[in-house]
C-alpha cells in the first residue's frame, strides 16, 4: 500500500525541465539587461557632454584676457548722491550734505 502511494506520488509531482528554467531565466534576464543598458547609455552620454562642454569652455576663458582686478579706495562702498536735476537744485558737496 505504501508503495502505491510513493508511485503515485512521483507521477503527481511536476517535474521541471530543464528547458523550461533556462527560457524562464533568459526572459526575465531581458528587461535587467534592457535597464542596464540604457542608464549605461545615458551616463556615457552626459559624461560626453560634460566633458565636450568643460573642454570648450576652459579653452574660452583661456583664449580671452582677464580682465584687470577691479580696485577701488572705497572697499566696495556705493554712495548715492542726488541728482540736481531732479532735485531742482545744486549737487551736494562731498560730504553729501546739502548745501545750506
Amino acid at each position: 500500500m505504501q508503495e502505491r502511494l510513493d508511485r503515485e506520488r512521483e507521477r503527481i509531482k511536476p517535474r521541471i525541465s530543464p528547458l523550461r528554467v533556462a527560457v524562464t531565466l533568459a526572459i526575465a534576464v531581458i528587461p535587467v539587461m534592457l535597464t542596464y543598458g540604457a542608464a549605461d547609455f545615458v551616463l556615457r552620454r552626459v559624461q560626453l557632454l560634460t566633458k565636450l562642454y568643460t573642454t570648450d569652455l576652459r579653452k574660452d576663458e583661456a583664449a580671452r584676457p582677464a580682465p584687470p582686478p577691479a580696485v577701488s579706495e572705497d572697499s566696495g562702498v556705493l554712495l548715492m548722491m542726488p541728482d540736481p536735476s531732479i532735485t531742482g537744485g545744486e549737487a551736494a558737496d562731498e560730504t553729501g550734505s546739502p548745501p545750506p
